[in-house]
This record gives structure tokens, C-alpha cells and sequence, in this order.
């Protein structure tokens, strides 16, 4: 947040709504309606809504993690998509990976919140590529390897 609810209409209609963030910890959870590990919710407002405050969990050093943010508007649900920054009614919509600090990942690391989520979809269970030899491994997606 912030968030300015405006319904395009002259003069705009008075909306009011709220902020829901959660963390789910995991490949399984990576949706909204997968299992939060936490959840923090704003007060609802009218017109302009603020963000939510902030959580606490608990996390192995390599599980993946995701950050949710949902915006509830006059009673409708709207799930931010992690794909592609738009909001949706569908809380099946990825969430964002939240990309992990690492001060020795290799080339490439600060790409990984971007292309490991997807590989992971479909080379499970991390995304790593890995061609025949003598290529080998082409990206290493967390846990790092080496």
C-alpha cells in the first residue's frame, strides 16, 4: 500500500476496503489459496487504504518463500498476480517469490526470483537445469549446490 480505490466515475463512488498480506512457505503454497504461514490484515477504510503491518514466521534456509498481497474492496476479494502485476478475482493466482539475500549464490542469483518459480514448476523440485555432459548444470536454483 497505499492504495487509492477509485471506480472511474465522476463523481467516484465512496468504496471502502482493506489490505491482506500473508507469507507462504513453500513450492505447494505458492498461490493465494495455498497455506499461509502468516497473515496480517489492515483496517478497512474508505477511499484510500493503507498497508497492512507486519508478520512473523518461520522458515528453513531453503524453503522457498512468497509473499501474497490481497486487496478486499466493498466485500470483493482481489488477489494480486505475482506473473503479472494485475489484480484478479482468482485466488489461484501465483504470488510473489520473495528473492532471498545470499552473499555467495553465483552468477546469476539476483535473477533467480524471476526464473526459478516457473522452473521449479517444471523441472520439480528447485528448477535446476541440467544438460546431458558434458554441459551439466545450465542454472541452480535454491538450495545453491554449488
Amino acid at each position: 500500500g497505499p492504495a487509492l480505490i477509485d471506480d472511474g466515475a465522476t463523481p467516484p463512488g465512496v468504496h471502502s476496503g482493506r489490505f491482506v498480506c500473508s507469507v507462504h512457505v513453500g513450492l505447494a503454497n505458492y498461490t493465494h489459496a495455498g497455506a499461509a504461514a502468516a497473515v496480517v490484515e489492515g483496517p478497512t477504510t474508505v477511499g484510500v487504504i493503507a498497508a497492512a503491518g507486519r508478520v512473523s514466521f518461520e522458515a528453513g534456509v531453503t524453503d522457498t518463500v512468497y509473499i501474497c498481497t490481497e486487496l478486499v474492496v466493498d466485500g470483493t476479494h482481489l488477489y494480486l498476480d505475482g506473473a503479472n502485476g494485475s489484480f484478479d478475482t482468482n485466488p489461484t493466482v501465483s504470488c510473489y517469490w520473495d528473492v532471498q539475500v545470499c552473499d555467495d549464490c553465483g552468477v546469476g542469483w539476483e535473477l533467480d526470483g524471476v526464473v526459478c518459480p516457473p522452473f521449479a514448476l517444471a523441472l520439480p523440485p528447485e528448477g535446476d537445469v541440467v544438460l546431458p555432459d558434458p554441459v551439466g548444470k545450465v542454472w541452480d536454483c535454491p538450495p545453491y549446490d554449488g
